[in-house]
């Protein structure tokens, strides 16, 4: 997803989304480049995004970001699971959760679908 001014989760600027994204928001351009790449990896989602629509097949797209589950090699989930085990009150989300850039667990996707 792009915001206001372009900036997306790859951008050098921090993307800030004011309201919740809805389906119509714009997107990145697709693109073909080297997707281990910052500047190939969204795009090339983009890209396969508009592939698989154009089939006309039914299917949902999940959009998602920073997926875990338990094979990860970077345990994206500690921050909470250290709150949690300090019995904090809460747990704050940067930007009052507004940015569009969260960790998704592989098994929360799969409940969704």
């Amino acid at each position: 997803m792009r915001d206001a001014a372009a900036n997306h989760v790859d951008s050098d600027a921090v993307p800030h989304f004011h309201d919740p994204i809805p389906e119509t928001a714009a997107t990145l351009d697709p693109g073909h480049g080297d997707f281990t790449t910052r500047e190939g990896c969204g795009t090339n989602k983009v890209a396969a995004e508009h592939v698989l629509l154009a089939s006309g097949a039914p299917m949902m797209i999940i959009r998602a970001a920073k997926v875990h589950d338990a094979g990860a090699s970077n345990p994206r989930e500690w921050m909470f699971l250290k709150s949690i085990l300090e019995r904090r009150p809460a747990v704050f989300l940067a930007a009052f959760g507004r940015v569009g850039d969260h960790t998704t667990a592989a098994a929360s996707s799969a409940a969704l679908v």
